[in-house]
């Protein structure tokens, strides 16, 4: 059965599914041997026919498939346009979670740093040696000036000079 905008069934699954093996950063190789675990005899080949629309798939392979691929029969079925405008929400969602835990794998080693120069700054207190006392000086004011808050602060500021950010004010 052909679709109003020339896409057949066929085609939107084999769409649907090379986009969900992306998405999980799977191999062709690794869907076909995670497929014919589950009994279905599937190589790398036959993923690649299928997602070139050069093999149909079985309704039993495609229960297979939502299951290997974590997802539903139905979105194995959705439009082209409508699964690329879920894509790019769902990639919307993997940046934030993805910049959320760069963020904070960058807050826990500023604390741990700061942490380390204050150990270091008391171990080094009242040095004889007047370079120990200097960097003992530095060392304090860098840690007084690049503390979280400073840090936070000046992200929001590059944020902010980027030139996305006017377009999106206005």
């Amino acid at each position: 059965m052909q679709e109003s905008k020339g896409e057949t069934h066929d085609q939107r699954l084999a769409a649907n599914m090379r986009a969900l093996r992306e998405r999980k950063d799977m191999s062709q190789a690794a869907l076909a041997a995670a497929m014919s675990e589950r009994g279905i005899p599937w190589h790398q080949q036959t993923v690649g026919r299928i997602e070139a629309g050069q093999q149909q798939v079985r309704f039993a392979e495609a229960v297979e498939l939502a299951e290997v691929l974590k997802t539903s029969l139905d979105r194995l079925t959705w439009s082209t346009p409508e699964a690329n405008a879920t894509e790019f929400v769902y990639t919307a969602g993997t940046r934030v979670a993805k910049s959320y835990e760069e963020v904070a794998t960058a807050v826990c080693r500023l604390l741990a740093d700061l942490a380390w120069a204050e150990r270091a700054l008391a171990d080094c207190a009242g040095s004889k040696w007047a370079r120990v006392r200097e960097a003992c000086t530095d060392t304090a004011a860098r840690a007084a000036e690049m503390n979280l808050d400073a840090a936070v602060g000046e992200g929001i500021r590059r944020y902010e000079e980027l030139p996305h950010t006017a377009e999106a004010a206005g």
